[in-house]
């Protein structure tokens, strides 16, 4: 992202801005988050975080139809502001996912040792 947003115009200290932001949202997640899950209750913290997160990726695609580029970034990098209690719970299940799926690369890479048996059986 960081790249696409150079490409496209963005200065990097704007990048680097919103980066530290980023950073410092992330980290307020920790804090946030059970106290959030402790008042309002699990399902509705939950309910919370999934539209929270469908707004900011709305944003995000929002900003492929914008005719200006600089504009359309600046959506981009807007949209990828997630709140502080998304931040936790996306976080947590998209490393739980990816780290699924990179187990399942090394297994099949365990399985299949050899490429050119694949082509072979072809």
């Amino acid at each position: 992202m960081t790249a696409t947003l150079e490409w496209d115009g963005i200065l990097a200290y704007i990048i680097g801005t919103g980066r530290g932001i980023s950073a410092i949202i992330g980290i307020s997640a920790t804090f946030l988050y059970p106290l959030m899950e402790t008042r309002i209750s699990t399902l509705r913290t939950g309910l919370w975080s999934i539209w929270s997160q469908w707004t900011c990726l709305l944003v995000c695609v929002g900003s492929i139809w914008v005719q200006n580029i600089t504009t359309s970034a600046y959506l981009l990098i807007v949209g990828d502001q997630v709140s502080e209690s998304d931040r936790a719970v996306v976080g947590v299940v998209q490393n739980s996912i990816q780290s699924f799926w990179d187990l399942m690369t090394y297994i099949m890479g365990l399985i299949i040792s050899n490429p050119q048996v694949i082509f072979v059986c072809l």
